[in-house]
Parts: structure tokens; C-alpha cells; sequence
């Protein structure tokens, strides 16, 4: 039975790869965006019967294995990838929400965290909320998701008790 698997290839090779796995006759999906590989030194592999060449294939590092047999990604993995694909073939992107949307909150503001008092720290490079919490007596800083941070109502209630 037919499964998809991910090979691993060497950065900036899956091009080659791909090629080659796809003359061996193998069925490849290579996912990108306009910035180029979704997932950069990997493609899926659809496997029917034999595996073992695709390790032997240029450009490809390894099949991602269980055990000593490939992994195997579920097919509505695929599908879902394959469904986000626009007309060029590219993988379109959720869309970044607007910066109308977040919270303006001042660095140093203070703010309550799952029941915890803490200051606002400002965000991270990789867009992470970072806040200060009082644990045993030090500050220990914390970095939160965007959908992790507390709403607007839970600040304006933090305001409102200074």
C-alpha cells in the first residue's frame, strides 16, 4: 500500500532531489511560497513498494524513519498542503493579522498572567510577548505566544487596580 514519507536532503538540494527521485518514479510534493521552500531540506515522498533507494538518491540525506522503516505522514496531511496550493503552485499563507488588531501596551506596564502579577517586557525578535513574572523572588522572564498574552479586558482590569 502507497504511503507518503518525508526525505531529508541537503539545504538548497531538494531541487535535485526531487528531480532524481522523480525519474526513479517516485511522486514528489515539494511545497513552497513566493519566499521559496515551505519546509527548507525536506520533501514528501509518495513510497509504493520499494524505499531503500531514496536514501541512495542524490541530494537526499535520509528517509525520516520509526524504527528501521520510514514514517509515515498521513495522507490528510498531504491533502490539506496540497488544498492551500494557488494557481502558481504556491502554498498560501495564513495572513499575518493586522497591527490594528494587537495591543498597544507600554513597556513596563504591569499585567497578570495566569494569575500571576507581571510587567511587560516589550516583544521579541520572533514576535513572542515577554513579560516579567515575581517567582521566588527574582524576575523570571517568560516569552508568550500572541494567542497565549491576556486580552484587552484582562489589562484594563490590571489598570484599574493600580
Amino acid at each position: 500500500m502507497a504511503y507518503w514519507a518525508v526525505a531529508r536532503t541537503h539545504i538548497h538540494r531538494e531541487p535535485v532531489a526531487a528531480r532524481l527521485l522523480e525519474a526513479a518514479g517516485f511522486e514528489i510534493f515539494a511545497p513552497k511560497t513566493t519566499a521559496g521552500p515551505l519546509f527548507p531540506g525536506y520533501l514528501f515522498v509518495r513510497i509504493v513498494d520499494q524505499w531503500r533507494v531514496v536514501d541512495r538518491t542524490m541530494g537526499v540525506l535520509m528517509l525520516v524513519k520509526f524504527g528501521d522503516a520510514p514514517a509515515r505522514c498521513p495522507d490528510a496531511e498531504i491533502v490539506r498542503l496540497q488544498g492551500r496550493l494557488d494557481d502558481r503552485g504556491l502554498i498560501r499563507l495564513a495572513a499575518r493579522p493586522p497591527d490594528a488588531i494587537r495591543h498597544k501596551i507600554s513597556i513596563g506596564a504591569k499585567v497578570r498572567i495566569a494569575g500571576l502579577n507581571a510587567v511587560y517586557a516589550g516583544m521579541t525578535a520572533r514576535e513572542r510577548e515577554r513579560v516579567l513574572i515575581q517567582l521566588l523572588g527574582r524576575q523570571v522572564a517568560v516569552e508568550l505566544r500572541p494567542g497565549q498574552f491576556p486580552q484587552p479586558a484582562d489589562l484594563a482590569a490590571v489598570s484599574r487596580r493600580r
